[in-house]
């Protein structure tokens, strides 16, 4: 059951937008510090451009805009989804999306996911604005293995989100590199979790049923309908939960040591959730994956999803806790970073 504060999150976020003749331009009123600290914030108009597309999937387009009045030159992403008169209706197909937005967009989430700058609607299209990662994502950087240390420290930040999603009673149900936005790269890491299209709030009962979403070679064997003998009968009846987002997270692990798949097809896969082969650890070894690297991964991707860490685990691993080096260098924890990105509305420093 939604929760009635579902809805004043969500109205909340909503933005204050005309679009302007020609479709290429939106005007939008914003509020913005003023000049001290005890001078009350003051509202200004903003005019926003379209710049370029990052990509189109699915009905889905994503943008980079350009602020071109108001505050010159910052920019933002926005996302720009197909919907019908039936998701205006009342129970809206994209309402989970725009609540775990603004849920995890709050301060003490802002580290871990990518920060949401509110949504707006025109005839036809819901309209998802987002700070901007000029750095790309992970996929971006995935060209070879990683140096175990880097992917350790990678492992680290997406575990913390995932704790949090899933400590908040969600499933992200789409983990992998494309969706792993870096803010800074090689060697001091800083990555958030993004695109919460098809994530999933599990409320009253212990398990999700949408078999086949997410992306091929990140999704766990129980969403394709594959189980392991050891499984009670009880359990096969195509249900499953969180623990689809740490098998995700082992793979991923993975292809960051290897630059390779854990398992080329799903015949090998299968073969190995359903008849019990074994793991391909023989990859991980010859990459030079560590005792601690293969441990975590191997945990990750049990095939029976009860056998597998919660996030709280993965959170608490040896060889998760060893790459965590929180200093007063780290931006993360500068107060100042802080203060300036949360009162500035629209796509923070990243985007000048």
């Amino acid at each position: 059951m939604r929760q009635p504060h579902d809805n004043d999150l969500i109205q909340d976020s909503r933005l204050d937008v005309t679009v302007l003749p020609g479709g290429r331009d939106t005007k939008q009123l914003s509020w913005v510090p003023g000049d001290s600290a005890n001078e009350r914030p003051q509202t200004i108009e903003e005019i926003w451009r379209r710049s370029h597309q990052l990509g189109s999937a699915a009905g889905r387009q994503v943008w980079v805009e350009k602020c071109v009045a108001g505050r010159v030159g910052l920019r933002r992403v926005v996302k720009e989804i197909k919907i019908t008169p039936l998701d205006r209706s009342g129970d809206m197909s994209y309402r989970q999306e725009l609540y775990a937005m603004a849920k995890f967009s709050q301060p003490k989430y802002m580290h871990c996911f990518v920060k949401s700058l509110g949504w707006f609607e025109t005839a036809g299209h819901l309209h998802l604005a987002m700070e901007y990662m000029p750095h790309g994502d992970l996929q971006k950087w995935l060209v070879g293995p990683f140096p175990e240390t880097e992917a350790a420290k990678i492992t680290s930040q997406v575990v913390d989100g995932l704790d949090f999603m899933h400590s908040s009673g969600f499933a992200h149900r789409d983990i992998k590199p494309a969706n792993i936005l870096v803010v800074s790269p090689a060697p001091k890491w800083w990555v958030k979790i993004a695109d919460f299209g098809i994530s999933k709030r599990i409320e009253e009962t212990s398990a999700l049923h949408t078999m086949g979403i997410g992306t091929s070679g990140y999704m766990a064997p129980e969403i394709m309908g594959m189980y392991h003998p050891d499984d009670d009968d009880d359990d096969q009846d195509l249900r499953y939960d969180q623990k689809v987002d740490i098998w995700a997270m082992g793979e991923l692990v993975f292809r960051m040591m290897t630059a390779k798949p854990s398992f080329a097809d799903t015949r090998q896969l299968r073969k190995y959730v359903v008849k019990g082969g074994a793991f391909p650890v023989e990859l991980l070894e010859q990459a030079g994956a560590s005792n601690g690297c293969r441990d975590f991964i191997l945990r990750a991707m049990a095939p029976l999803a009860r056998q597998r860490m919660a996030s709280s685990e993965a959170k608490e691993h040896s060889w998760v806790e060893a790459s965590r080096d929180v200093t007063v260098d780290n931006p993360v924890f500068s107060s100042a970073y802080w203060c300036a990105r949360e009162y500035v509305w629209c796509a923070g420093t990243a985007g000048k």
